[in-house]
């Protein structure tokens, strides 16, 4: 179900008191709770074009967009498990379509498209949508030639709302990336570049109307909404939005693709983006 998104730049000053204020409206969610400092890390590996349709797109304001990443959490194991993601955005409300596989077979998924193979099924009824799913993603990936453009990785405490559960906060911190990852780097620390070391990110996602006590907030903080995307940050911290330098990342990759896959029997496989 899509439901609204809301981002706000807070200075990692405030981070405590904002807590506090919060504190008696929210808890942890699960997984944070499970979590020793109640945080845990988030990592995506973001596609885009050879033209950076996506980056341009975010820039020019198109209200209705997607974005193509493969997303993981924590650290490695040898059963982590990658989230193959389509994240889509009309105007403010956000949906997305996932999928989920092992790390370790991601090569071969994106190497043969084989879903019925590589992807993870949790229960029967879902087959049908979770293949469809990732079927989408390869779709993307395929037809419009995209590539593993930036990792980006931050450290996330995410809260649901004590009374509605449908509320969710989050913060995100200590936003860092590197540039032409590999997928099987998601999970790699070293090589990452600081993006944003004085603020982090609170998002605010629910399904109609902001609860008051959010309002109350972010009115006693003075957060301003703001179009604040993870990837463009990132993108832009190493400097890929120049485009000589992406461009002589495409020229290195000349008559090598980064996958080989059958097209056509993903296309034939794939119904509606």
């Amino acid at each position: 179900m899509a439901r609204l998104e809301y981002k706000y730049l807070v200075p990692c000053g405030e981070l405590s008191r904002l807590r506090q204020r919060l504190a008696p409206f929210v808890e942890l969610d699960p997984y944070a709770a499970a979590e020793p400092d109640g945080e845990y890390t988030v990592r995506s590996i973001y596609f885009d074009t050879p033209g950076l349709d996506c980056y341009t797109q975010k820039l020019s304001g198109i209200h209705t967009r997607r974005k193509i990443r493969i997303r993981g959490y924590g650290t490695h194991r040898e059963d982590a498990f990658a989230i193959l993601e389509i994240k889509r955005k009309a105007d403010m409300r956000v949906s997305k379509n996932r999928s989920f596989a092992f790390h370790s077979h991601l090569q071969e998924l994106l190497a043969s498209g084989d879903v019925e193979k590589n992807i993870l099924i949790r229960s029967a009824p879902e087959t049908e949508r979770v293949l469809r799913s990732a079927r989408a993603f390869l779709f993307h990936v395929f037809r419009y030639s995209m590539y593993p453009v930036v990792l980006v990785v931050y450290e996330r405490e995410a809260f649901l709302g004590r009374f509605d559960p449908s509320v969710r906060l989050t913060f995100d911190k200590r936003l860092r990336s590197r540039a032409h990852p590999r997928v099987e780097s998601l999970f790699a620390e070293e090589g990452l570049n600081g993006a944003m070391d004085e603020h982090f990110i609170l998002e605010v996602k629910f399904q109609t109307a902001m609860p008051t006590w959010v309002e109350a907030t972010l009115e006693e903080f003075e957060l301003e909404r703001r179009a604040l995307s993870k990837y463009t940050i990132c993108l832009e911290r190493e400097e890929l939005g120049n485009q000589s330098r992406w461009s002589g990342y495409l020229s290195s990759m000349r008559g090598e693709r980064p996958f080989g896959v059958d097209f056509g029997r993903l296309a034939a496989g794939w119904r509606t983006g």
